[in-house]
């Protein structure tokens, strides 16, 4: 980790924020309803804190600081898959768009435990 320069430089974080780029962009198509808004905002919550938690863990300044706020960031991101499936199952993403964020979350997912265990030894 010595390269990195910011946690901008995080591959894991650069994954957040695709992730996060994908859930804005699809809210601005949900109905106007108070459920939509609901839903909305707490899936844009627990994806922007998958990021949020990444960043906030890099300058905290240890390994261990660092794998807690990890493990904070991937329970947002198991968060965040609950919330991709309850919008597949009202109808407010499609099966293919489903797909896409279950895909990226999960090797977003696979990485942040690389990077734990990786830290850890």
């Amino acid at each position: 980790m010595s390269q990195i320069k910011s946690f901008k430089d995080l591959i894991i974080w650069q994954m957040s924020i695709e992730a996060f780029r994908m859930v804005v962009k699809d809210i601005e198509r949900y109905p106007n309803s108070r459920v939509a808004k609901i839903i909305g905002d707490q899936v844009t919550r627990s994806v922007s804190s998958i990021g949020a938690l990444i960043a906030e863990g890099s300058g905290r300044g240890g390994k261990k600081e660092f794998i807690r706020y990890l493990v904070m960031a991937r329970g947002s991101l198991v968060e965040s898959q609950d919330w991709i499936y309850k919008l597949f199952l009202i109808g407010y993403i499609s099966d293919q768009r489903k797909n896409e964020f279950e895909d990226l979350l999960e090797k977003l997912r696979i990485k942040i435990n690389a990077l734990i265990g990786k830290l850890r030894t």
